[in-house]
């Protein structure tokens, strides 16, 4: 097994609260492994997905990545380089085309490629968007996984991977 992420006694409160949403928290995550967070709302499902995203530190432990603590990559760094997060709303920018929005996000994430709008035309058209021949303005869900891979990042994290799938349906 090939370790990419630790979390090793990890806590996490909001506001100096006497209760942690997250408490001791020790798991490790494995690389090419698929993992699901589950638990009720409340529970620290997103809370967990956002320490992992480097989005926060822990108020207590440490989360490594490949070995080296976050403390030491620095937040931005794993954010950039590192990391993709696909959050439950994907906050698009709708006066932008789908082409747009991807080459944006390289540009404020400061991606090293090239030739960065042929890329991103090479990453929308591997979820089905022709931006060159027709859906300016998408907002397809299909092609918004492409912002995800435009750095090739070592982890992605998808907060409400799909909603349809409900453990507690009742049968009709």
């Amino acid at each position: 097994m090939t370790k990419i992420l630790e979390f090793t006694d990890v806590t996490y409160s909001y506001n100096q609260s006497d209760n942690p949403i997250l408490d001791n928290i020790n798991y490790t995550f494995a690389t090419g492994v698929f993992y699901t967070v589950v638990g009720s709302s409340g529970s620290g499902k997103t809370t967990f997905l956002s320490l992992a995203g480097g989005l926060d530190a822990p108020k207590g432990g440490d989360i490594f990545y490949k070995g080296l603590s976050l403390k030491k990559i620095g937040l931005n760094r794993y954010r950039n380089q590192y990391v993709s997060i696909v959050f439950q709303s994907y906050n698009l920018l709708t006066y932008m085309t789908a082409l747009q929005n991807v080459t944006t996000a390289m540009e404020i994430t400061h991606v090293n490629q090239k030739d960065k709008k042929q890329f991103a035309l090479d990453m929308l058209a591997k979820v089905g968007i022709d931006e060159k021949n027709g859906s300016p303005k998408s907002t397809n869900i299909e092609w918004r996984p492409a912002t995800t891979r435009f750095h090739r990042p070592s982890i992605v994290l998808r907060n409400r991977f799909n909603r349809s799938r409900r453990t507690n349906r009742k049968p009709r």
